[in-house]
């Protein structure tokens, strides 16, 4: 062979033996290209920088080793995203928390934690995250919150519970109800209460009812009782008022709900709420439910107000429906018409 044979052969294999180093195998066309975002971490906690990370690297053992002391960089595809890291930097001590939770919760149920990262991302107002948690099945949403119920400090709970607790309240309003207790403050739990009570007695009525009476008697009873009260008197005032005669222990309690019903279903149907209020058994309750009635009935419609009291027939309820209407004539200023309003 000549030396110029030589020489380009020579070249030909240096480019070859190039080639082959710097070989990387592309990726399949048919896959979008993946990126992270990461947030890097210092001593004084997260900072604002966002960086894209190959998601096919592997951590080498000093990445592990950090990782394992909770550094947030050390395994990029299970840190939280940009937008969580930004609106928690101010809490560090608690994002901390957050994230060993979310990498945990990666390694262990790693479906579940890209929903609740979707969760966590809605409840701080950040924009939506990979993960999509209107996709819930029943057993996913109970799983999801027993993870969440092993978080130690309460405020780390919430937001992630009261969204969960919501989501199964649209399709198990019982079994939501069943964590009210895990809620860490009054507030929160009255404000859950009600959104629950809300959503159950739009859809099943009855059944938040039934539900209601077979608790413990007790504050929790009755407000709970309350706030069905509150939303079937708006569609279905006739069902509310049975609920106020009957299901009822505490008689202040009663007595709030009575006016309740009243002030809403005297405005639609006077005739109706007058005849429920001749069979309350409390008198004195039952007089003050009347003043209200008569007084708004008369201010939009004296004379049907006049005619029913007319069609009464005789007896104490007569007398006492009388009485009221007489004062109210004799009066200046009628009372309760702006609560009736």
């Amino acid at each position: 062979m000549s030396k110029p044979q030589m020489l380009w052969g020579g070249v030909a294999l240096a480019g070859i033996t190039a080639a082959l180093l710097s070989f990387r195998p592309s990726p399949d066309p048919a896959l979008p290209p993946v990126s992270w975002p990461v947030i890097e971490s210092s001593g004084s906690g997260p900072l604002s920088r966002a960086e894209t990370r190959d998601p096919t690297h592997s951590p080498s053992g000093a990445e592990e080793e950090r990782w394992s002391h909770g550094s947030p960089s050390a395994l990029p595809h299970i840190t939280l995203p940009v937008g969580i890291t930004q609106v928690l930097r101010g809490q560090p001590e608690r994002l901390d928390r957050l994230e060993a939770a979310f990498r945990q919760w990666h390694k262990t149920h790693p479906e579940l934690a890209a929903k609740l990262v979707a969760v966590l991302a809605g409840r701080l107002g950040v924009a939506a995250v990979a993960g999509d948690e209107s996709l819930w099945s029943h057993a996913e949403l109970v799983e999801a919150m027993a993870l969440v119920l092993e978080l130690e400090v309460p405020e780390d709970r919430l937001p992630l519970l009261s969204e969960l607790a919501t989501h199964l309240a649209s399709v198990d309003p019982a079994g939501a109800l069943g964590f009210l207790d895990t809620f860490p403050n009054s507030a929160a739990k009255e404000q859950f209460l009600g959104e629950v009570l809300e959503g159950w007695t739009r859809s099943d009525p009855a059944g938040a009812a039934q539900w209601a009476r077979a608790e413990p008697s007790g504050a929790l009873r009755e407000s709970m009782l309350d706030r069905i009260v509150q939303n079937l008197v708006q569609k279905q005032p006739a069902e509310a008022a049975a609920l106020v005669a009957v299901d009822f222990e505490s008689p202040q309690a009663q007595a709030n709900a009575a006016r309740t019903v009243v002030g809403r279903w005297a405005q639609t149907d006077p005739p109706a709420v007058g005849t429920w209020l001749s069979r309350f058994p409390d008198d004195q309750l039952r007089s003050e439910m009347l003043h209200v009635l008569i007084a708004s009935w008369r201010s939009r419609n004296e004379a049907a107000a006049a005619a029913w009291i007319e069609a009464l027939p005789a007896g104490p309820f007569r007398r006492q429906v009388e009485g009221l209407a007489a004062r109210l004539r004799d009066a200046a200023v009628p009372p309760h018409i702006s609560s009736a309003r």
